[in-house]
């Protein structure tokens, strides 16, 4: 009757460990990947904009292990555009604190960091573009950020205006 228990409970064990979350253990094991939500964005302004940033954007940065299952409690190591460029967040969409970088977040019970982001503009006529990263041990992965200025008075020498 004991060994019944015990193989019962095994079982159960195996179960729960392949179809639930890993437990994190300070980062994202080998074979993890990290997924960024959205996985891209593109801010357009005119010329005539004062703002030195667009945003925020609430950003997703979720671990995953090699099965595809959450990673619980992992540490996760999130880069955008410089210091004060990262604010805090939730789930639920709570504005935090701003953060220096790298924002060093812990992932819930669902895998997840939630941040906002600010995006700097560049102010030059064009394109501009850089990368939003986020790294947890083996996992890495990138969110390319792009942002477009119309020089929408053409009749004076100063671009984006």
């Amino acid at each position: 009757m004991k060994r019944i228990r015990i193989l019962l409970f095994a079982s159960l064990v195996s179960i729960v460990v392949a179809c639930g979350s890993d437990k994190g253990e300070g980062v994202g094991p080998n074979g993890s990947v990290i997924v960024i939500t959205p996985s891209a964005l593109n801010f357009e302004y005119p010329g005539t904009t004062t703002a030195t940033f667009a945003g925020p954007t609430f950003v997703t940065v979720t671990l995953l292990n090699a099965f595809g299952s959450p990673i619980r409690g992992a540490t996760v190591n999130v880069f955008n555009a410089g210091d004060n460029t990262i604010l805090a967040s939730d789930k639920l969409g709570t504005f935090g604190a701003s953060q220096l970088e790298p924002f060093v977040g812990t992932t819930d019970d669902f895998g997840n960091v939630y941040v906002y982001i600010f995006v700097p503009l560049s102010f030059a006529v064009g394109e501009s573009s850089y990368d939003f990263e986020a790294f947890s041990g083996g996992a890495f992965t990138n969110m390319t950020i792009t942002t477009t200025c119309d020089d929408v008075n053409t009749a004076t020498a100063t671009v984006c205006d």
